[in-house]
């Protein structure tokens, strides 16, 4: 984690905070649970290709998104990803990557576009 290198992409993804969703010892299905729920994404969301979770600076996994589908949570419309693992080539480009460049200090929004 701390000789991370630093994330660079040129695809299209998300980059989705799990904060406290986040256990190290989740499942694979559990870690897709938590990073496809319940976004207050918007229209931007269409020309993403890839979905990266993240947390505590360091990417955790990458999903190629299917499609998006409405769904309420809370009383509100938020957003729900359908996907699958990435690719093996794009989770080596992806995953265990620092991403703490990408953020200005105070930035609070749970998820951030990248190329896109």
């Amino acid at each position: 984690m701390y000789e991370a290198r630093e994330l660079e992409t040129i695809e299209p993804i998300l980059l989705l905070n799990l904060n406290k969703m986040y256990r190290r010892d989740m499942t694979p299905n559990e870690l897709y649970e938590a990073t496809r729920k319940w976004w207050t994404v918007g229209q931007r969301r269409e020309s993403v290709k890839y979905a990266v979770a993240h947390y505590r600076g360091l990417t955790r996994e990458a999903y190629r998104i299917r499609y998006w589908h409405e769904a309420e949570y809370k009383g509100r419309t938020r957003w729900v990803f359908v996907g699958d693992l990435a690719e093996n080539e794009i989770r080596v480009e992806l995953l265990y990557k620092s991403i703490r460049h990408l953020f200005k200090k105070g930035e609070v929004s749970p998820f951030k576009y990248l190329n896109c």
